[in-house]
């Protein structure tokens, strides 16, 4: 009887099988490798966080003025000892935001112990005063902090109601006096050369009272303030002083056309009563 054929299909399809799984093998190697260097570098980042090698010993603080720097440290003074790899944004900008006089923060990581904080301040514009109290406010309308009366001299004052209480961190909620806040802010950025003493926003009239404190500059409404902030600082450059006959106002309401006056309170004209204007020397 003749033998059947021999069926070469079988060693075909070892072949197949084997081809396979040695290519198999071989995308598994990477695979592999670069989960267990994933797990290396966890298990170094764990044990790198955990090493008393990277923790915080010293905090130092850019861009800041010397008392809101010691204020910054003193508040991160809890992260004394945590490791560097362990400082997140809550425990940083977090903590600092309770802070009035600071606006943002951002923060990096000087290895082996250091943590720089770089902050960005609340900018002092003015000092509100409401009956005996006093605080000084940033350009943004934050309270940063009570003041003693008549200190910080250099910046314009803005009057409040007499029984206004604040506390550091608030927002100035009365619109004119905030509208009165950002106009002295504006006006120390166009770099006003007068010394302003006062500034009110009393029905959308925004008035400067500058000098000696006697002398106003009334800018009408906001348009157009810088233009009117250097004409009114030209104006006054050529003005005698009052107590020589010079005029007691000047108005740049319409830039084009400046007026300088000799009476501070023109009957037209409803301003607020002397006994809510403080003296020079509050």
């Amino acid at each position: 009887m003749a033998r059947k054929p021999r069926s070469r299909s079988r060693p075909v399809v070892a072949s197949l099988r084997r081809l396979a799984w040695t290519r198999a093998r071989s995308l598994a190697r990477p695979a592999a490798v670069a989960v267990a260097l994933a797990l290396a570098g966890a298990g170094t980042y764990a044990l790198a966080r955990a090493t008393p090698a990277f923790a915080v010993r010293e905090v130092r603080v850019e861009g800041a003025p010397p008392h809101v720097a010691r204020d910054v440290r003193r508040t991160l003074r809890p992260l004394a000892g945590r490791s560097l790899l362990a400082i997140d944004d809550d425990a940083v900008t977090g903590r600092l935001a309770a802070l009035p006089a600071v606006r943002s923060a951002e923060y990096d990581r000087a290895f082996p112990d250091t943590l720089v904080v770089l902050v960005r301040p609340e900018r002092p514009a003015a000092v509100l005063r409401a009956g005996a109290s006093a605080w000084l406010v940033s350009a943004r309308g934050r309270v940063l902090r009570g003041v003693a009366r008549g200190k910080l001299r250099r910046l314009p004052r803005v009057w409040l109601p007499a029984r206004t209480t604040l506390l550091p961190g608030a927002t100035v909620a009365d619109a004119e006096a905030l509208a009165a806040v950002r106009v002295a802010a504006f006006a120390a950025e166009e770099g006003f050369e007068h010394r302003i003493t006062l500034v009110s926003a009393r029905r959308g009239r925004l008035v400067l009272r500058v000098g000696a404190g006697t002398r106003e500059v009334r800018l009408g409404d906001q348009a157009d303030l810088a233009l009117k902030l250097a004409v009114a600082s030209a104006v006054l450059r050529r003005l005698p002083p009052i107590a020589a006959g010079g005029p007691a106002y000047v108005d740049v309401g319409n830039p084009e056309r400046p007026v300088a006056g000799g009476t501070l309170k023109p009957k037209v004209e409803v301003e607020t009563s002397e006994a809510e204007i403080p003296s020079e020397s509050d």
